[in-house]
C-alpha cells in the first residue's frame, strides 16, 4: 500500500529512543481496531509520563488501518484547547473547508469527516476547552458511538471530566511512568554516551529519584554530566516534599538553572524560545531567538547541550524545535519578562510568515502550518497593539476603511 494513501501530520520525533509499552500499545491496538462499539479513548497521567508518545505510537502502528487519515491535534497560539484548533487541522489534512463554516457547525463538520471512515484523531491536552465545546466532543463522540463506526478519537490529558470519563468507560490508560522492564532499554535508548555507564550502574536510583517518569529521568542523565551520582542524589533529594517525592518542575528547573549557569546565554535563548508556539524552525531558531547572544559556533553547541539534556526537543525529519510541556511551564512561570520590543521582533516575524499563506496555493498551506501557533500570537500581539493605540477592535477599523 502507498504510504501517501493515509492522509496525516503526525509527528516523528517523539519516537526517536522509544522503548517498550509493550502491554500498553497491545490493549490500545484492542480499543482501536476491536469490534468494541466505544469510539473513544483516554490517555491520561502526569507531565512527563508519556502520554502524547504512547498515542503517537499507537497512531504509527496502525497508520494503514485509518486509511481515511490520521490528525493529530495540539492547541495552537497563547490559548489553550479549542475546537477551531480541530476543525483547521482538518483541513489541512484532509483538504477540507471546515474553517470557512460558522463556529455553530464545527461540531457536525467534524463528526461528517468521522462518521462511517476510518479515521483516527487525537486530541492532546484538553485542558481550557470550554464547557461549550467540552459538551460538542462528548456529542460528537455520543454520535459515533451510536453509528457504531470505525473511527477513534483519542483524548489525551492530565485528568478529564466525569463526561468524557463515562464515555470512554474502561478504554482509559492511566500512565504512571516508565514499567521497570523497560528501564534497561530505556538507559540505553535515551542516556547521552559520555554518561550512560554511570546511569546503567545507578539505573534503579535514578528510577526511584525520577518517580519512573521517562522526562525526569532525561533530565537526570544530562545532570549527570556536571555532578557525581552521589552529588547529584543528594541536591535532588533536597528538593523533595515533606513525603520525599520530587515534583518534576524541581528536577526541570535544576537541570535548567544548572545549564544556564555555564552559559548565561542559553538562560536569554529559553526566555524567549518560551514564544515559539508549537515548536519552530531552525532556521528561525537562529536568526529571531538567538542571533544578538553569540556568535553561530556558541549557538550551534548551546542547541546541542540543550537537547542532550533534553531541555528542548529537535525534530529532525521537520527540522524544528520544541518544548516539552514540564520545560515550557518552568519557564513561563519564571522566565524575566522580555519587553516590547522583543514581542514587536516576535510578532513582525511571522506576520511575515503568514503573507506565505497569500503567495502559496491552498494545496501548499501545510507548509506554512507548522507555524501557525507562532502567527497566531504574533497577529494576538498586533490586535492588542492596534486596541491600546485607536481604543477600537481591529475588525471596527477594517469595516470604516
Amino acid at each position: 500500500m502507498d504510504p501517501a494513501a493515509t492522509p496525516n501530520n503526525l509527528t516523528a520525533y517523539r519516537l526517536q529512543g522509544f522503548v517498550g509499552s509493550r502491554a500498553r500499545l497491545l490493549t490500545l491496538h484492542e480499543w482501536l481496531t476491536g469490534r468494541d462499539d466505544l469510539p473513544a479513548i483516554a490517555i491520561s497521567g502526569e507531565q512527563g509520563d508519556g502520554k502524547s508518545t504512547l498515542a503517537v505510537a499507537a497512531a504509527w502502528n496502525h497508520f494503514h488501518h485509518f486509511s481515511d487519515g490520521i490528525i493529530q491535534v495540539s492547541p495552537a497560539g497563547i490559548s489553550p484547547f479549542r475546537l477551531y484548533d480541530v476543525v483547521r487541522t482538518m483541513d489541512t489534512v484532509l483538504g477540507t473547508a471546515l474553517t470557512r463554516s460558522s463556529d455553530d457547525r464545527w461540531g457536525i463538520g467534524i463528526l461528517e469527516q468521522l462518521y462511517k471512515r476510518r479515521r483516527l484523531l487525537i486530541l492532546d491536552k484538553l485542558a481550557g476547552a470550554t464547557e461549550r465545546e467540552l459538551a460538542t466532543l462528548v456529542e460528537i463522540i455520543g454520535h459515533l458511538h451510536e453509528s457504531e463506526g470505525k473511527s477513534r478519537i483519542i483524548l489525551i490529558d492530565r485528568k478529564f471530566s466525569a463526561n468524557i470519563a463515562s464515555l470512554v468507560q474502561h478504554q482509559h490508560i492511566h500512565l504512571t511512568g516508565l514499567p521497570r522492564e523497560d528501564l534497561d532499554a530505556f538507559i540505553a535508548a535515551r542516556a547521552p554516551q559520555t554518561v550512560r555507564g554511570r546511569a546503567q550502574r545507578h539505573a534503579e536510583a535514578i528510577y526511584t529519584l525520577a518517580q519512573s517518569s521517562p522526562m525526569c529521568m532525561r533530565f537526570i542523565f544530562g545532570l549527570l554530566e556536571e555532578f557525581s551520582f552521589d552529588e547529584l542524589e543528594s541536591a535532588l533529594r533536597n528538593l523533595g516534599g515533606q513525603e520525599g517525592d520530587i515534583p518534576a518542575v524541581n528536577i526541570c528547573a535544576f537541570a535548567l538553572e544548572t545549564y544556564a549557569l555555564q552559559n548565561p546565554a542559553a538562560g536569554v535563548f529559553l526566555s524567549r524560545l518560551v514564544r515559539a508556539v508549537g515548536g519552530v524552525y531552525e532556521h528561525a531558531l537562529y536568526e529571531l531567538f538567538w542571533h544578538d547572544l553569540g556568535p553561530f559556533e556558541a549557538y550551534e553547541r548551546t542547541v546541542s547541550d540543550l537537547a542532550r539534556r533534553a531541555l528542548i526537543e529537535r525534530d529532525p525529519f521537520r527540522l524544528r524545535v520544541v518544548l516539552h510541556p514540564i520545560v515550557r511551564r518552568y519557564l513561563e512561570e519564571n522566565a524575566a519578562m522580555l519587553g516590547e520590543e522583543w514581542d514587536r521582533r516576535h510578532a513582525a516575524f511571522y506576520v511575515r510568515q503568514a503573507e506565505q499563506y497569500q503567495l502559496l496555493p491552498l494545496q501548499r498551506w501545510s507548509e506554512v502550518d507548522p507555524d501557525w501557533g507562532n502567527i497566531f500570537a504574533g497577529a494576538d500581539w498586533c490586535a492588542k497593539r492596534l486596541i491600546r493605540i485607536f481604543q477600537q477592535e481591529p475588525e471596527t477599523l477594517i469595516e470604516r476603511r
